[in-house]
């Protein structure tokens, strides 16, 4: 199996996108404090077993009309850094993903849907502020690396 992996991120603000990065950074050994990068689109971090990329796309919903439409040249860009972040091993995480939902639903991938199990709407809850026992995540995967990387951690964790 390769060492490297693509996996979009979904859901509303406070989901726990965020969260998953660092937990992901944490079972990879990363040692640096993992923060969002919703002002940088990037940050890496090389201190773990393998390098982890972490984009926020939260920033695009400035550059169009829509999260999906930004400009050409941005999503140019942002498809190019993407494919030389994966061409290495690797583990490239993407918040909010939606915003690049033409090249990523074509890219080997898994997705993680994050959400609320009960609107905060009707609670006292603030957007990432919701008790971890609050949220559900719904994972999938598309291209065959993607699934196997599902499978074994269904085995692992869900056995």
């Amino acid at each position: 199996m390769e060492s490297h992996a693509l996996v979009a991120l979904h859901g509303p603000l406070g989901a726990g996108k965020t969260t998953f990065a660092q937990g992901a950074a944490e079972a990879l050994g990363v040692e640096e404090v993992v923060n969002s990068p919703t002002f940088t689109t990037l940050n890496e971090y090389t201190s773990g077993r393998l390098p982890l990329y972490h984009l926020d796309l939260y920033r695009l919903k400035d550059l169009g009309t829509t999260c999906g439409a930004p400009d050409e040249a941005h999503l140019l860009m942002l498809a190019a850094e993407l494919d030389e972040l994966r061409s290495a091993p690797g583990l490239v995480l993407v918040e909010w993903a939606d915003c690049l939902a033409d090249y990523i639903g074509q890219q080997d991938h898994i997705s993680v849907e994050l959400n609320y199990s009960k609107s905060p709407s009707t609670s006292d809850y603030r957007p990432g502020s919701v008790p971890e026992s609050h949220r559900i995540a719904r994972v999938s995967a598309r291209g065959q690396q993607s699934s196997q990387i599902v499978e074994l951690v269904k085995i692992v964790y869900f056995s």
